[in-house]
């Protein structure tokens, strides 16, 4: 019992001393274990920013190079291509390739980037092959798409594809692709001729009609041209009147000995028909002057 009580006071002593830093030791250590946890925090912290930082400028470095792809996918023109039975892809019109080396293949709306390709030549003409297992593997939305084909970071053009409800390229025709243009561009043709025919009869007519159409002759007017002269003219009444005071036709009355006293604002209408209100002076013995 005796060394029972004893041991528990010894533990709380022990927890006093640490608690509340009376033993050298135990402050000492304290301290240097609260440094310790302070340079972990430290160093965890700067982990965590340098992490964000370097997420960050991967993350912009990836927008900034979508935003380029965008442009040059914008920028570029559009490869004529068909879509054989055997998903292998026939580049009719493309320019400026360079056999020996492959092609970067990217496709949009959002760009995902496809890998590189090797594009071969036969008889002159150019073709695209496994491109159409890539294509299934991304997992593409059914409808249309673009893929940009460049070639030693510059572009060689887009083509046009469409993916089929089986996630499988769509294949097309060349011989009813070629037929269609060339029905279009005859009834283009046909069209251009019609629609040229109709717009040099517009004009005939309407030569025709301007040669014989009577020329009516110009009225002319003087604005603010008046039957009476009127130093003073406005156009509403109140601001007439409210300005129609003016010492420059006190001083001309006064000159020449006319007897004006009072002043108004009468309607009046110009030339052209146009309606003001002019000042006039008058006396009271019913006297009008103009100024």
């Amino acid at each position: 019992r005796f060394k029972t009580k004893k041991i528990f006071l010894d533990i709380v002593n022990s927890v006093w001393y640490f608690g509340n830093g009376s033993d050298d030791g135990c402050m000492k250590n304290n301290k240097e274990n609260k440094k310790i946890m302070l340079i972990g925090f430290g160093i965890i912290l700067i982990i965590i920013l340098v992490g964000l930082v370097v997420m960050m400028i991967v993350r912009k470095n990836n927008n900034d190079k979508i935003d380029n792809l965008q442009n040059i996918l914008n920028d570029s023109i559009q490869i004529e291509a068909v879509v054989n039975s055997d998903k292998s892809i026939e580049l009719t019109s493309i320019e400026n390739i360079d056999d020996n080396n492959k092609v970067e293949i990217w496709v949009f709306s959002e760009p995902i980037y496809l890998g590189e390709f090797n594009v071969q030549k036969e008889d002159d003409k150019y073709y695209l092959n496994g491109l159409n297992d890539i294509l299934k593997g991304k997992d593409l939305s059914v409808g249309s798409h673009r893929l940009l084909i460049m070639q030693n970071d510059k572009s060689l053009g887009y083509i046009n594809i469409e993916i089929d409800s089986d996630k499988l390229l769509k294949t097309t025709s060349s011989s009813i692709d070629l037929g269609n243009n060339t029905d279009n561009k005859n009834n283009s043709k046909v069209e251009n001729s019609t629609s040229n025919d109709s717009k040099q009869e517009e004009v005939k007519k309407t030569t025709t009609s301007a040669t014989t159409k009577p020329k009516q002759e110009e009225v002319k007017c003087t604005p603010k041209k008046f039957k009476n002269k009127y130093t003073y003219v406005y156009e509403d009444k109140d601001t007439c009147v409210k300005n129609g005071d003016q010492i420059d036709a006190w001083n001309y009355f006064r000159a020449n000995g006319i007897p004006a006293t009072v002043y108004g604002c009468e309607e009046i209408v110009d030339e052209c028909g146009n309606k003001y209100y002019g000042v006039y002076y008058g006396n009271t013995e019913g006297g009008r002057f103009y100024y």
